[in-house]
């Protein structure tokens, strides 16, 4: 073996052996039974029944995921500046939206999108146009019956083919989690009663997520339940196992799972009232040795 050969021969075995890239997840996709995390170039890490949060394949996404959500089995992603990104089985296949569509992704139980003031319901392999709002869109939400838009003219819900302002709603919130509830500064608000319940006092919120009657809401340390009407005595109130980086995803349902996911890639689960942390981690395919480098002659 020449020197050449043996240089590059260490190499490769010294890139091999390099560890993996930091995980960096964005959101959690999919209801907690189901639920898949996706990285900020759309790396999927699949629950492997064990309780451990497993990545087989690269991303994919050249864009910056900024979002995520699920209709069916197929993973959604929200792309900056750009149309939204569907996930099947031979990789990521871009939705098409319209000429360099750069589209808003919508909360909720039905996948949306937005492009200006048009939007869209999201499903395998096709976008169909919903309506056109009254404004350009600045947040959505959407159910299968039902749609709420937020526009610079305020917040609306479409109705038997037309925009009807919610007078008892606040005219901005902060985030849409589904068309019944929104988050505001200090709390929730049920839209149509325009009813607002209240966090905790020094509660500041990282994520939240509607389920039924009820918004499920974590900040750094703990996790709050607010119920229509009122915060739930039960279980109103509790602290969350120590995390290392921001929560960035929420998933949950009503049977009291929840699945929390960090920036870093730490995922806390509570069942049956439990909480476990475990962390996403890199598996690729299993590489073989190959024969040594030839040698020249």
């Amino acid at each position: 073996m020449n020197r050449r050969a043996l240089a590059l021969w260490m190499f490769s075995s010294v890139a091999s052996a390099a560890p993996a890239s930091p995980v960096t997840i964005v959101a959690v996709a999919g209801p907690p039974a189901s639920a898949v995390l996706v990285g900020k170039s759309g790396e999927i890490y699949d629950p492997d029944g064990k309780g451990a949060w497993i990545r087989h394949a690269d991303g994919g996404i050249a864009g910056e995921v900024v979002a995520a959500t699920r209709e069916g089995d197929v993973v959604i992603a929200g792309v900056a500046n750009e149309p939204p990104f569907e996930r099947l089985r031979t990789g990521w296949s871009v939705m098409t939206l319209g000429l360099h569509a750069s589209a808003l992704l919508g909360r909720g139980s039905r996948a949306t999108a937005a492009v200006g003031k048009t939007i869209f319901a999201l499903e395998r392999g096709k976008a169909t146009k919903l309506a056109e709002a009254p404004a350009p869109v600045i947040a959505l939400a959407a159910s299968p019956k039902d749609l709420v838009v937020e526009t610079e003219r305020g917040l609306a819900r479409w109705n038997a083919g037309t925009w009807k302002p919610l007078a008892k709603a606040p005219h901005h919130v902060a985030m849409l989690l589904d068309p019944r509830w929104a988050v505001v500064e200090r709390g929730v608000v049920e839209l149509d009663t325009g009813k607002q319940l209240g966090w905790p006092l020094g509660f500041h919120v990282e994520v939240a997520i509607a389920v039924g009657d009820a918004v499920i809401a974590a900040s750094a340390r703990e996790l709050v339940t607010i119920k229509a009407s009122s915060i739930t005595p039960s279980a109103a109130h509790e602290p969350l196992p120590a995390l290392a980086s921001p929560i960035v995803g929420i998933a949950a349902d009503r049977s009291g799972r929840v699945v929390l996911a960090t920036r870093g890639g730490q995922v806390a689960v509570r069942a049956n009232g439990t909480w476990t942390v475990t962390e996403a981690r890199d598996e690729p395919p299993a590489t073989h040795d190959g024969p040594p480098p030839a040698e020249s002659r």
